[in-house]
């Protein structure tokens, strides 16, 4: 039996978090003060959006488990939900996945103009993608009701440290015609397990030669962890399964 899992402010949307458990689906809600599952349990992670944007996110590496959900503001202008994948060792946060879906309240007249003109269409839909660091710690301290201090509260939520340096590989895209909302996919490292500070990446606002060097392989890694797939009907168009391609933008 499947359950609705999201419903942002600005208008219904039917996320569905599945595990799949040995050969048998199991829908519930995972709230962000539960326990988190059974590791041991957990086959598949997949998320189902019935619209905007038709699509479903699976994880295709079985080390990323499920973490949690929290709810997401952008000031008074947007707002929406995080869900959150990882893969964690004891205590230690050693990568994550985050699918952030969010849009324009209905009284802000807002739009993401993004050019997707030239970006690859994977699963319906056009992906623009870069790299990102930043210092959680600044990051929790300048903005404390933002998206990256929620995840971090998530996490210690679960008991689980957070890092300080966190290498992104972002993907998003615009999930409907009226440009309202979109949806942003998150690979994440940390720099403790590559010996990288802030100060490797950046010399002010450019981007050092190690930092460009690097991207090419989180890349890499960032586009294989997870799977799209369009969705008619609310449900997953099972052999369209597709990884968002290397070198697409």
């Amino acid at each position: 039996m499947a359950e609705q899992l999201f419903r942002p402010t600005p208008r219904p949307r039917n996320i569905l978090l599945a595990l799949a458990f040995c050969a048998s689906y199991s829908f519930f809600p995972l709230l962000a003060n539960d326990t988190p599952p059974d590791e041991s349990r957990i086959k598949e992670a997949v998320i189902v959006s019935a619209e905007n944007p038709a699509l479903a996110i699976r994880m295709a590496d079985d080390a990323m488990r499920t973490i949690g959900r929290h709810a997401i503001t952008i000031g008074d202008r947007a707002s929406g939900e995080r869900f959150i994948f990882g893969e964690t060792d004891g205590a230690e946060v050693k990568r994550l996945f985050i699918a952030q879906f969010e849009a324009f309240h209905a009284d802000n007249d807002g739009t993401y103009n993004y050019d997707l003109s030239k970006s690859p269409e994977v699963a319906g839909y056009r992906w623009r993608s870069n790299a990102y660091a930043f210092d959680m710690t600044a990051s929790r301290r300048d903005n404390p009701a933002g998206e990256a201090a929620g995840t971090a509260a998530l996490l210690e939520k679960f008991e689980l440290n957070v890092p300080e340096n966190w290498l992104m590989w972002r993907s998003l895209t615009v999930t409907d015609e009226s440009r309202k909302g979109e949806l942003i996919l998150f690979y994440v490292e940390f720099g403790k397990d590559h010996n990288m500070t802030l100060a490797d990446i950046y010399v002010g606002d450019e981007e050092t030669p190690e930092w460009i060097s690097f991207q090419k392989d989180l890349e890499r890694r960032a586009n294989a962890v997870f799977e799209l797939a369009p969705v008619v009907d609310g449900i997953p168009l099972g052999e369209s399964w597709v990884h968002i391609p290397v070198g697409g933008e």
